[in-house]
């Protein structure tokens, strides 16, 4: 689904300050050496978890929880952190996976009233959870109606085997990121009454996961998320979501029921941004009040949108609506793309494409208004519209033999809901849903491998030394092949474009005119730095491209997009000869790998969708990195997903990461000033002297801890998003996320880090 900035919403939940004199306890199911918390080799034992939450930890502590089953033990959260101080529990993967809360052992699905009532009781101020697994409870995360809660951030949490995920009340000014709730018999999140500011984001109710028996043992009205009418709620925000499999068997009612997201009449402000319901007993979207809907999808529910009241919805699709019934257990199409009953709903660039059902269908006395919307089917089966609705400007209808085919990329009633399938090719983005699959990301790839080779001296390597030359004379001792190779198997698939970038050196003393290069294809990868020479070098094919490279400092571009997706199909790996045209004899010097900042690389271009949820960050966990600040400071912005840096300002976020060779950083950076070393990294002591764990985006100094890894960043160029390998320049255990904006000079870098993913480029 389209992917788009995330709005500021309600209240800042996490204020711009640095925690100050926090103290970080350690803990483990048994504890450790002399159980004072003070690291892992003196961890606290579980049995003092409630103690050391409510009594011992101020505010701006934080509580790490090493791996390992905590059972029946609870998460009490009855004392408070303050604005400028968060309260921190913190899972760590300390070697035999992420801590699990598992209950008492005596929950039940086919009992689900039974068992351990619920491990996170939500009751204070300012809290802080994150990567725990929690299951075999009545209630992961709940609250008592009495309590007041707010300011919480829940991230990274794997909920299953439980009646209720997430189930809150009065809870304000809070946020869940990346949390999955599954193997549920009830409800995945429920905000039961009197919640406002609450924004959920890259979260997951999925109620079977993958095992289907879970329909048996579902009760009634199961929901992936509900906001109920127990009491309103207020300014609720949907961000990348997903609801699924909210189903139940032998449900021995009429009207069988079961929603992804359900939102009741006394809720107001509601939002839904790039969401996915998808294989829902009834509604995919469910909604009594007003709300706004942005690129959502709704796939195999009875209901794709149900519109209670005046929403709007924009760049929305519904595909194969699907029913169960007694009559029909197994199911069948035939429901609504968008209903309504009295309200006024609006939908612009909607889509909607089944084999049976009703496009767009109204119940009562209301309407539905499409604008720039299409409507198909996939045969004769199926009506456009019952009920009153306008089809208003820009509409279109399809079935084989009737209107313009909308020609979707890969329309198919067994869609899973991702993707471009539902974009029409015959309109592109001016009609109906239109996934956007993002900005073009680029990814540098740098050689394993360079050398050159001298006729004069044909026994001799010159794999090692900082330049390629190229020369052909007409002449048995001055002409010179030069040959570079890169690695690229482990690129995207998804690959647009890619470009071949070298930087001349120097140039011979011939004069001036053209100096001509050919960039030719090298089909031979098997050649080796350190013994390729004249005598032995490899046959050169045929020629990609010519360039007059009479530049010093310039670097010249080169296509070779076919040739590079053709090695890849291939070997995954790609070669290539620079070579004169017969007798130029004009001498090229081009940087070789060994000039580290000036090597040649290979620049990819690729669209794909992102493979980790965009980093979330708490401000009461940054400091001070290396004390190097002396001017400007530190905000977060887009709804603590961006890092904004001036005048020379270095920050260190508390992040731990192990470091492999396959870890990469993907961040979008936007500077109008970059002054002298604009970077990103890793650190594990404070200390960025100690290793070469920075990487260098742009700026005007050159310094042995800070490596360029093919990023050349040019101020004022607007957002650009890079995909860095740092796994290519250093592994191991890191502590510290890092940001530098260092301009001792003038004081005036102006950088910002938005849009963050770590993960595993395997």
């Amino acid at each position: 689904m389209k992917m788009k900035a995330f709005a500021v919403f309600g209240n800042l939940f996490f204020l711009l300050s640095t925690r100050l004199l926090a103290t970080e306890y350690y803990m483990t199911p048994s504890g450790a050496g002399a159980q004072d918390g003070s690291n892992w080799e003196n961890a606290l034992a579980k049995s003092a978890l409630g103690t050391t939450l409510n009594t011992t930890m101020g505010a701006g502590d934080s509580l790490f929880l090493g791996s390992g089953n905590y059972g029946s033990s609870s998460l009490s959260l009855t004392s408070s952190g303050t604005a400028g101080a968060w309260k921190s529990v913190i899972g760590v993967d300390t070697g035999s996976g992420v801590p699990h809360f598992s209950g008492s052992g005596n929950w039940y699905r086919s009992n689900p009233d039974s068992g351990q009532w619920q491990i996170v009781n939500v009751a204070g101020n300012y809290w802080h959870v994150e990567n725990l697994e929690l299951s075999g409870v009545q209630y992961a995360v709940k609250n008592s109606t009495s309590a007041r809660p707010s300011h919480y951030q829940f991230k990274d949490l794997y909920i299953h085997d439980v009646r209720h995920g997430v189930y809150l009340s009065y809870l304000d000014d809070s946020r869940f990121d990346n949390v999955l709730v599954t193997a549920y018999t009830k409800q995945g999140f429920r905000l039961d009454r009197g919640c406002d500011n609450v924004v959920f984001e890259n979260c997951v109710a999925d109620l079977t996961g993958d095992d289907a028996s879970w329909w048996d043992y579902s009760e009634p009205f199961p929901f992936g998320f509900v906001l109920y009418n127990n009491g309103a709620n207020s300014n609720i925000s949907f961000v990348d979501c997903v609801a699924a499999n909210n189903r139940r068997n032998n449900q021995g009612i009429s009207y069988w029921n079961g929603d992804g997201f359900v939102v009741e009449n006394t809720t107001t402000g509601v939002s839904f941004e790039n969401c996915l319901a998808i294989n829902n007993e009834d509604g995919g979207f469910d909604l009594k009040p007003v709300a706004t809907l942005v690129d959502c999808v709704s796939v195999l529910n009875y209901r794709g949108f149900r519109f209670w009241g005046n929403s709007s919805a924009e760049n929305c699709v519904a595909v194969a609506p699907y029913r169960r019934s007694n009559g029909n257990p197994t199911g069948g199409y035939g429901g609504a793309g968008a209903w309504t009953k009295n309200g006024t709903a609006t939908l612009s660039h909607f889509t909607f494409y089944a084999d049976a059902g009703t496009a767009a269908h109204e119940e009562g006395s209301g309407n539905l208004t499409l604008t720039d919307s299409i409507l198909a089917f996939t045969g004769a089966g199926g009506g456009f519209t019952s009920g009153s609705i306008t089809l208003g400007a820009g509409t279109v209808t399809y079935r084989p033999g009737s209107g313009v085919d909308p020609d979707f990329v890969n329309a198919s009633i067994a869609w899973d809901g991702t993707g471009t399938d539902l974009n029409s090719q015959t309109y592109g983005d001016t009609k109906g849903y239109y996934f956007d699959a993002g900005v073009p990301m680029v990814e540098w790839v740098l050689p394993e491998a360079d050398a050159y080779v001298h006729n004069d001296n044909p026994t001799t390597n010159y794999g090692s030394v900082e330049q390629m030359l190229v020369k052909h004379v007409n002449s048995s001792e001055y002409t010179r092949n030069s040959y570079v190779r890169f690695p690229i198997s482990g690129i995207s698939e998804n690959m647009s474009s890619a470009t071949l970038k070298l930087k001349v050196k120097a140039i011979g003393g011939e004069g001036s005119g053209s100096r001509w290069v050919e960039v030719r294809m090298l089909n031979d990868d098997s050649w080796g730095e350190s013994s390729v020479t004249w005598n032995n070098r490899p046959t050169v094919g045929s020629t990609i491209a010519t360039i007059d490279a009479g530049t010093v400092d310039e670097t010249y571009e080169i296509d070779v997009t076919a040739y590079v997706q053709s090695e890849y199909a291939n070997d995954g790996v790609v070669s290539f000869a620079l070579v004169q045209p017969t007798n130029t004899n004009k001498l090229v010097s081009f940087y070789s790998r060994e000039s580290t900042g000036n090597e040649p690389t290979l620049e990819v271009e690729y669209v794909d969708d992102p493979v980790e949820p965009v980093l979330v960050f708490d401000a009461g966990n940054f400091s001070d990195y290396s004390s190097q600040s002396t001017s400007g400071g530190m905000t977060l912005e887009a709804s603590d997903t961006a890092i904004h840096l001036s005048g020379n300002t270095w920050r260190k976020y508390a992040y731990a990461y192990t470091v492999t060779a396959n870890t990469v950083i993907e961040v979008t950076v936007d500077a109008s000033d970059v002054g002298e070393l604009f970077c990103i990294g890793l650190d594990s002591d404070n200390n960025y002297a100690t290793g070469a764990t920075n990487i260098k985006i742009a700026g005007s100094q050159t310094h042995a801890s800070f490596v360029p890894v093919g990023t050349a960043y040019t101020a004022g160029s607007g957002p650009v998003t890079y995909l860095i390998p740092v796994g290519t320049v250093f592994t191991g255990s890191m502590t510290y996320l890092t940001f530098i904006g260092d301009d001792d000079a003038n004081e005036n870098c102006d950088v910002t880090f938005s849009d963050i993913r770590i993960y595993e480029n395997e």
